[in-house]
């Protein structure tokens, strides 16, 4: 915020779909494609125009897609792992650790704007890419044929719109994209990532 000097970080939520595609089929990755958040109001009360969607799109590339894991009972009663959500620590100074760790990250293709007919708003899109090695990412997003998503954006302008009660976004970037357990609600209508 212009006061303080510090840049305020909100989360939005998204969707991941798996994408096929001959271009991106390297060997021992995942691509997906990430439904990322839409201009208009979002469920948390905060606004974002599709000019500055478009502005902030340009954020997108290389940025992390993160996750932290638990285990959870599935539907016949075998613990496998599921994702968390925003998982971190206070520390007593005032630092923030986080739980969540990077499992992929977006590619360099450009972001692109889909309208969404039913929801009357546009959705900003893009690719990300997870290494099928090293996490159970990818084979958690394969078995539950993908996840809820959470944008991560840290906000540098703002202004509250008394008129509609909503903080409006002007200039911010992604700074990463948390995948989301089954327990954790999205804020933004239809943030969800399938396969």
């Amino acid at each position: 915020s212009a006061n303080t000097n510090s840049t305020l970080c909100v989360q939005v939520p998204a969707v991941f779909e798996k994408i096929d595609n001959d271009d991106l089929s390297d060997v021992g990755m995942l691509y997906m494609q990430v439904r990322m958040m839409h201009d208009g109001i979002n469920r948390n009360q905060s606004k974002i125009s599709k000019n500055n969607l478009i502005k902030a799109s340009s954020s997108v590339k290389y940025r992390p897609i993160l996750a932290n894991f638990k285990e959870v009972e599935d539907e016949n009663g075998e613990n496998v792992l599921d994702f968390t959500s925003h998982d971190f620590t206070i520390n007593d100074d005032g630092t923030i650790t986080y739980q969540e760790r990077q499992v992929g990250c977006f590619t360099n293709k450009e972001p692109y704007l889909v309208y969404d007919e039913k929801r009357k708003k546009d959705f900003l899109y893009a690719i990300a890419a997870i290494p099928r090695e090293y996490t159970k990412t990818a084979e958690i997003l394969e078995r539950k044929n993908g996840t809820k998503v959470s944008v991560e954006l840290d906000i540098e302008k703002m202004a509250y719109d008394a008129k509609d009660k909503t903080l409006e976004l002007i200039d911010f970037y992604v700074s990463g994209c948390t995948l989301l357990g089954e327990d954790v609600g999205e804020g933004m209508e239809s943030a969800r990532a399938d396969i």
